[in-house]
């Protein structure tokens, strides 16, 4: 009897303690899943795990993976930079995100499919691809294309990629926009070509009128700037004149005339030019300064270099061409077609030769093209993308 007592009395103790340790490991469990749903991720399973049980909430989930050239991804809830930066990682190639696109959520999964066609499902039709030599991927150019306000700067894209360059017209709407980010009035007063020193097309001056009222003539400002030209040169005359005769009154007034009139052929608060280079090798903008471009306000000096060292009094029968002899100056050249003449002038300087191999400057210079090719490849493209 006693005996029997025992055993039950030992069974219901068993059973008691069983029960104890069930009710506490439900209580660790439920604790486990509210810090879990506290840290806003409820995925029991690693990033190596198989895949998500439907269901749970999931954020910023991204499992990428490669085999061959094939690739398979499984994404939830996450940032479309952080997703193209782990399939960029994986795939080895290089990206650029546009505005418009950053701050996408990316929701997707595919298993084993072309790179290609792993970015379609990724970013559906929002994207330009750059193949390299093998015809493999090497860069993504991810952009909103369905935005009717984007298609002009889309296209430039497009063009930059292919390694076309632009054509004046789609330049002339990009820097014409940046210009009017700063001066919405600003109006497009001349666009000037030049060409290097070898004759090949560098650079665009384009000027803009950012004063009041109605924007002068360029053909008329061109004439008041030959004039105030000739009054400087007299003023400097009589310069000379008040320093020989130590009349330093007349020094004076004529040293602060020059000035006036200085300020007045260059316009500083008036015009802003910019000078555009036309190669993916060189710098989008390779100068930017306030008042007339060169090419109108040292014309002059460059006619009286070219009269006074060849004497040539009449310049009717030369056609003028504008020319990059370095970053900062502009040059002239002189053409005399029936009598088959040529002049290159450096106004700076106020030097003439007779070919571009005669300019030392030019001359000693390396070619550096190509050397900072990557480089100055993403100044253009943030350029086009402003």
């Amino acid at each position: 009897m006693r005996q029997g007592f025992r055993v039950i009395f030992f069974l219901s103790f068993f059973i008691s303690l069983v029960s104890t340790v069930a009710f506490a490991a439900s209580d660790i469990t439920k604790d486990k899943m509210i810090l879990q749903a506290e840290d806003g991720n409820t995925n029991p399973h690693s990033e190596n795990s198989a895949g998500i049980e439907s269901g749970e909430i999931i954020k910023n989930y991204i499992k990428i993976t490669k085999s061959g050239d094939l690739v398979s991804a499984e994404i939830k809830n996450a940032d479309i930079e952080e997703v193209i930066k782990r399939l960029s990682e994986e795939c080895k190639f290089a990206y650029t995100i546009f505005p418009e696109m950053k701050k996408r959520t990316i929701n997707t999964s595919f298993e084993k499919i072309p790179l290609i066609e792993g970015i379609e499902k990724i970013v559906h039709n929002n994207y330009l691809i750059e193949f390299g030599s093998d015809e493999r991927i090497v860069k993504i150019y991810l952009l909103d294309r369905n935005d009717k306000e984007l298609v002009a700067r889309n296209k430039s894209i497009e063009a930059f990629k292919n390694k076309k360059a632009l054509s004046l017209d789609e330049l002339k709407g990009i820097v014409t926009g940046n210009v009017r980010r700063e001066h919405p009035n600003a109006r497009l007063f001349t666009i000037i070509p030049h060409k290097n020193l070898r004759g090949e097309m560098s650079s665009y001056i384009f000027s803009y009128f950012i004063g009041e009222g109605k924007m002068p003539d360029n053909d008329l400002l061109g004439k008041e700037i030959d004039l105030l030209w000739e009054k400087k040169e007299e003023l400097k005359k009589t310069i000379d004149e008040g320093y020989r005769l130590r009349n330093s009154s007349l020094m004076i007034a004529a040293i602060k005339e020059y000035q006036e009139l200085n300020n007045f052929t260059y316009k500083d608060n008036e015009y802003i030019s910019l000078q555009i280079g036309t190669r993916y090798s060189d710098p989008p903008i390779k100068s930017f300064w306030h008042g007339l471009p060169m090419d109108i306000s040292m014309l002059p000096v460059a006619k009286d270099v070219l009269k006074s060292k060849k004497q040539i009094e009449n310049l009717m029968n030369y056609r003028i061409e504008t020319i990059d002899l370095d970053i900062l100056v502009t040059g002239f050249v002189f053409i005399n077609d029936k009598a088959n003449e040529k002049y290159y002038v450096d106004p700076v300087n106020k030097i003439l030769f007779t070919h571009w191999s005669e300019n030392k400057g030019a001359k000693g210079r390396k070619d550096e093209s190509g050397r900072n090719d990557l480089r100055e490849k993403e100044k253009w493209l943030q350029f086009i993308a402003q």
